[in-house]
């Protein structure tokens, strides 16, 4: 009897386990019908303002992929799902929520624009086997690691600085004003020092008339930099180059004024300079700033003012470069997928190593790639047709392109007013403001 009673017990409690096992969604059936991107960004700490409006595009892109019923592939539409995790601007936890986006069945994660929990993300990824999409990050090495999951759409920061360094000799050979002296003056994390590099590399071989008379990599959260911007004016520094944030390039450039240091250009790469918060923070002080980056709104590219009209009316302002950034790079997406056919994530991965994307003009559910390059993979993941364009402040809330000139809406004063030159041009129109 006790026997009988023994295995009975064990008979209703394989059935319920069967019962229960069935009635538990099985991911595999839900990876045929829906398409996870995640997308891991600093919606906190110091890249917030980044991190924003990388997500403002993504969910207006979102909104139109929805409306269309997802991508199409092969004749059917696959729900395309966006979730977001916020990397706090702390690799550490970039690293943290990336496993988390693994394990919430992503098969494309998007990390940056921040060099540093790019590394952790990717790395995360390649292990579990997991596509990466950099639509953002600049630090060369991301693509010198033989990685199979890794796909940079925009340009390292070696291409960058050779860009940045080309638009300064263009002014140079186009007013005959030459820079003698530069610094290279960079917050001391991955991408700063990645840029210091490079500047130091490609100076003596592109600008070999140019002297580096000071190399400074600052510590983060740095609020004086008088130290320094008193040493730059003494020893006639004609250009700072170099990577900030967009609080630190402000306040280089309101203390530069406090001391009446007036360099002939300063000049970023994607740095802090091609923030919207510098020109609505200095307002008449940041006429003349130039930056090169990988995109303007104002650039001369079929499509762009439609969509950039569509962003202004949901979000109060141009279409930022890290909002281009990810547009450009769900486009990557989204050819990608629709040319394998198929969500399997060996077959997408093959489908991007063939990827040979001309911009086409925006389209509304179907196209978002805003920026003047296409789109070709080398064996390492690198676009290598990505490209950038330098833009000058023209007034606080417009940043126009200047070069190549097939871009450029306007020219930059060369050399850079003085701070009372701009504030006897502009102050009475744009006013600091109490």
């Amino acid at each position: 009897m006790a026997r009988l009673r023994k295995c009975l017990v064990i008979t209703i409690f394989v059935t319920m386990f069967f019962i229960v096992l069935t009635g538990i969604p099985q991911r595999s059936q839900a990876a045929d019908d829906e398409l996870v991107i995640a997308i891991v960004t600093g919606l906190t700490g110091s890249t917030a303002t980044w991190g924003n409006q990388t997500l403002n595009m993504a969910k207006l892109i979102e909104e139109e992929i929805n409306a269309a019923g997802g991508f199409k592939i092969k004749g059917r539409n696959v729900k395309v799902v966006f979730k977001y995790y916020d990397s706090e601007s702390n690799p550490q936890v970039g690293s943290s929520v990336t496993e988390r986006a693994i394990g919430d069945g992503a098969k494309f994660v998007m990390a940056g624009p921040q060099s540093s929990v790019g590394f952790t993300s990717s790395e995360l990824c390649e292990r579990a086997g997991i596509l990466f999409i950099d639509f953002s990050n600049t630090t060369d090495k991301l693509s010198e690691r033989n990685f199979k999951y890794f796909f940079r759409v925009n340009a390292p920061n070696g291409m960058a600085v050779k860009n940045s360094i080309d638009y300064l000799l263009y002014q140079e050979k186009k007013t005959g004003v030459k820079l003698k002296n530069v610094a290279i003056f960079s917050e001391d994390n991955v991408t700063g020092r990645s840029k210091g590099d490079m500047y130091a590399k490609f100076i003596p071989q592109m600008a070999p008339h140019w002297n580096i008379v000071s190399t400074v990599y600052f510590p983060a959260n740095t609020k004086n930099f008088t130290i320094w911007l008193n040493d730059f004016k003494g020893k006639q520094v004609d250009a700072l180059l170099g990577d900030q944030y967009p609080t630190t390039a402000i306040l280089v450039a309101r203390q530069s004024r406090e001391i009446d240091y007036n360099p002939k250009a300063i000049h970023g790469v994607h740095g802090g300079w091609y923030d919207p918060e510098y020109g609505q923070n200095l307002q008449w002080m940041a006429i003349g700033t130039t930056d090169t980056c990988y995109f303007s709104p104002f650039s001369k590219i079929s499509g762009l003012a439609a969509l950039n009209e569509k962003y202004k009316k949901k979000y109060n302002g141009d279409i930022p470069q890290n909002a281009a950034n990810i547009a450009c790079g769900i486009t990557v997406i989204k050819d990608a997928v629709e040319r394998a056919g198929s969500i399997d994530i060996k077959t997408m991965r093959e489908a991007l190593l063939n990827t040979n994307l001309t911009r086409k003009e925006y389209k509304e559910g179907e196209w978002w790639f805003i920026k003047s390059y296409d789109v070709k993979f080398d064996q390492t993941g690198q676009n290598i047709k990505a490209s950038n364009i330098t833009s000058v402040w023209t007034s606080p809330t417009k940043m126009e392109p200047v070069y190549p000139e097939q871009f450029a809406t306007t020219s930059a004063p060369w050399p850079k007013l003085t701070w009372s030159e701009l504030e006897k041009q502009y102050g009475k129109m744009y006013p600091l403001g109490k």
